[in-house]
């Protein structure tokens, strides 16, 4: 009677946060932002649910659902600093956490952070590459098409040579020449343009199918997400002036100290050279991206250009992943590491 009870009410509770997630990625997607009042309402439904849990099972149940908000909150707040998230939806992991249901407590709210991180990759790369597209339609297919030759040129060639040295000497030795060729390719045509590119990449397309049908599959489909990945980076940036900074524009770049110089890095490269201490920051924005205050900054320091990319939204990856959450019980990486043994173990 128990299980049947946090069954049911686990299931309950899911589905409340289903229509909260729907108009915050809608309002997200459409204003850049998750309104105060949403989560507000979200936050009243997940205490709601937690003096319900208490009042039928107990109140471990209850304190159980505040570690889990806690933990997630967190966690959320982490991301926050780094500018991996934006306020509102840190905001909106407590609540979600709690309202995953009582099963998934304590790390609801780190199993569902994962997921979204896994779910936002294929959803940024949509996202930023049609808006480049609408920013500059010429400029991105035009950096599509040359992305996409100069990848297919480098993974069909490596691809080819792998397979050939696969039938002759092995893994080893198929992995070994795949790695020379790629990295032979690429070298020459580092600062080349597509006219080099083009004829490489038919090439070695061609004679990735004759090494073997999967192959030559492996090779295309490779290139085109190589290709679309980077367009979309490159076509979604761009380097402006300082001058022309915007508070809450989000910079793809960041200002760091680092061995007594000030260093303009990416993001990425930001945060791990700090998270280190080989660097400290100087000018590295929340999720919020640029204050008044750090735009000030960058012109004192005398940093005329950087560059600066787009507000991707995340409430929608949210979303995605926390149906994902509760239909695997957890995060993807633990249900991938359970599932995949048993299933191909038969």
């Amino acid at each position: 009677m128990r299980r049947c009870s946090l069954v049911n009410m686990d299931l309950i509770s899911f589905l409340i946060g289903v229509p909260f997630l729907i108009y915050a990625s809608y309002t997200d997607i459409k204003e850049g932002i998750i309104p105060n009042k949403l989560n507000g309402a979200l936050a009243l439904a997940a205490i709601a649910i937690l003096a319900a849990q208490t009042l039928v099972n107990g109140g471990h149940a209850g304190l159980m659902g505040l570690a889990a908000a806690a933990i997630g909150f967190a966690a959320a707040f982490g991301l926050y600093v780094i500018g991996g998230m934006g306020g509102g939806d840190v905001k909106m992991i407590p609540s979600l956490a709690v309202l995953l249901g009582h099963r998934l407590y304590p790390w609801s709210g780190i199993d569902l952070i994962i997921n979204s991180i896994i779910c936002y990759g294929p959803f940024a790369l949509v996202y930023a590459l049609a808006l480049a597209l609408k920013r500059d339609p010429k400029g991105t297919a035009s950096i599509l098409a040359e992305k996409t030759a100069k990848s297919l040129a480098c993974i069909s060639v490596a691809a080819t040579v792998g397979g050939y040295f696969r039938e002759i000497g092995g893994g080893y030795a198929a992995f070994g020449a795949s790695l020379a060729a790629l990295l032979a390719v690429s070298l020459a045509l580092k600062g080349r343009g597509p006219r080099i590119a083009v004829p490489v990449a038919t090439v070695g397309t061609v004679a990735s199918f004759l090494a073997g049908p999967g192959v030559g599959l492996t090779a295309v489909g490779t290139s085109i997400v190589l290709a679309l990945v980077a367009a979309a980076v490159e076509g979604a940036r761009k380097e402006v002036t300082v001058d022309e900074l915007r508070p809450g524009d989000v910079p793809a770049e960041v200002v760091v100290e680092m061995d007594g110089e000030i260093v303009k890095v990416g993001r990425f490269k930001g945060s791990l050279l700090i998270a280190s201490g080989r660097a400290k920051p100087v000018v590295v924005p929340t999720g919020e991206g640029l204050t008044e205050e750090d735009i000030k900054t960058l012109k004192e320091l005398g940093i005329d250009t950087i560059r600066v990319g787009t507000t991707t939204p995340f409430a929608p990856a949210i979303a995605v992943s926390y149906v994902v959450t509760f239909v695997v019980g957890g995060s993807l990486p633990s249900w991938f590491s359970s599932e995949f043994p048993r299933l191909l173990g038969g």
